[in-house]
């Protein structure tokens, strides 16, 4: 990590003529996959899909020619009401319906890759690609409730509870993702889309089946100085 550092900053420092810091903001989509054995809630399996925002700083320079390197500070808030039924939960002999709704706050450092493709003198293409380095402020889950699918339990201490699924299943918060994407710049405006695979198991309590992933689409417009 501080050699990563190190070599940004140094970058930073021999081609600060051709830097151009920018704002962005866009919408975010973040897709978490994966399975957790432990909770009252007993062992969960599926997916998870949240929507939100990202906006923050970036700073883009010229490495040589056309090759370039993106890097900034970007917060990101991506939020979703989930339903699902036919779940159990522990130590109950019942299925019935769980509905949540959980919101994720996360910090991330792209340290990305750039290649332009010029059309004219202002407007270009670009593609880049590259890890993202990430830390979750928290990821809060609100409005917690199961009842029964017959109607004949409804489990009212868990109604309208509220954790932070980090600190309850002890989930690792720092994040390392990679991925790509490609963009349009024009005078002073960015257009961007990318994808990024999460690349570190975020659930290490459990056995090597028990696995927490979050991959992460986003789609940003942006304006550099």
């Amino acid at each position: 990590m501080r050699s990563i550092a190190w070599a940004v900053l140094v970058a930073v420092g021999t081609c600060g003529a051709y830097a151009q810091l920018g704002v962005e903001v866009g919408y975010d989509f973040l897709h978490g996959k994966g399975t957790l054995a432990v909770g009252d809630e007993g062992h969960f399996s599926g997916t998870t899909r949240n929507h939100g925002f990202r906006a923050g700083l970036t700073y883009d320079f010229t490495i040589k020619g056309n090759l370039g390197l993106h890097t900034g500070v970007l917060y990101s808030y991506a939020a979703s009401n989930m339903l699902e039924s036919g779940r159990g939960i522990k130590s109950y002999p019942y299925t019935g319906i769980i509905r949540t709704r959980s919101a994720y706050q996360q910090l991330e450092v792209p340290i990305r890759v750039r290649y332009d493709l010029p059309v004219t003198d202002d407007f270009k293409f670009f593609i880049f690609g590259g890890p993202v380095l990430g830390y979750t402020l928290s990821g809060q889950v609100k409005g917690w409730t199961f009842r029964s699918g017959n109607g004949a339990f409804n489990l009212t201490n868990y109604e309208n509870s509220s954790y932070n699924v980090y600190d309850r299943y002890r989930l690792m918060p720092f994040e390392l993702k990679l991925g790509a994407g490609l963009g349009a710049h024009y005078k002073h405006y960015v257009l961007k889309f990318s994808y990024d695979w999460g690349l570190l198991n975020q659930y290490t309590r459990g056995t090597a089946n028990d696995k927490v992933h979050h991959n992460q689409l986003n789609v940003s417009v942006g304006y550099v100085f």
